[in-house]
């Protein structure tokens, strides 16, 4: 008897918690919601692919901990696949910085030079900061492979998610110009 009167009452206790609505976040450049003017000109690059590591294919928000190790946020998702936003993402971002368009995925035509993104890490730090690790390559279209890493830590303005989305969407927003200068140099 103690015992289903314990079970309803454990039952009864977890019902009554209020259910909260996760937060879902967008990685959307700005320079795509840009009006446009004018007619593009024929893109000069491409950008075949965006790849990331196992641990951010998954919809939480990431965050190390003082021990070093990942937790994935269940309440922080993001709106789509990382592999799929930030091939986008990367892609209007690289094309506001080169004032040019860039052909994306199926549309990237093989007498373009290309370039693939790999993010090793893209996640929150225990120190309170957002850290992003990526390599990317640029193909010429003589076959001659370019490679790159870029490394970048920036602190996060605000305590929550939301400022460590937006820390990341500038760290993004870096190495789309990084990229776009190693191009123009």
């Amino acid at each position: 008897m103690r015992i289903i009167l314990l079970l309803s009452l454990l039952i009864a206790g977890c019902s009554s918690q209020p259910v909260t609505a996760p937060e879902i976040y967008l990685l959307r450049s700005a320079a795509a919601q840009a009006p446009q003017a004018t007619a593009l000109a024929p893109p000069q690059v491409g950008l075949a692919a965006v790849t990331v590591a196992d641990y951010l294919d998954q919809p939480g928000l990431v965050l190390e901990t003082d021990s070093g190790t990942l937790h994935r946020a269940r309440q922080h998702l993001w709106a789509e696949p990382l592999r799929t936003s930030l091939l986008r993402f990367m892609a209007n971002e690289v094309g506001t910085a080169l004032q040019a368009p860039v052909a994306v995925g199926a549309l990237v035509q093989q007498e373009l030079p290309q370039i693939s993104i790999r993010i090793d890490q893209l996640h929150g730090s225990n120190d309170g900061a957002a850290v992003l690790v990526a390599y990317w390559e640029y193909a010429a279209v003589d076959g001659a492979i370019q490679s790159y890493r870029f490394t970048r830590q920036q602190a996060l303005a605000d305590d929550g998610y939301a400022a460590l989305v937006a820390a990341e969407k500038s760290l993004l927003i870096q190495l789309a110009e990084a990229i776009a200068a190693a191009l123009e140099g």
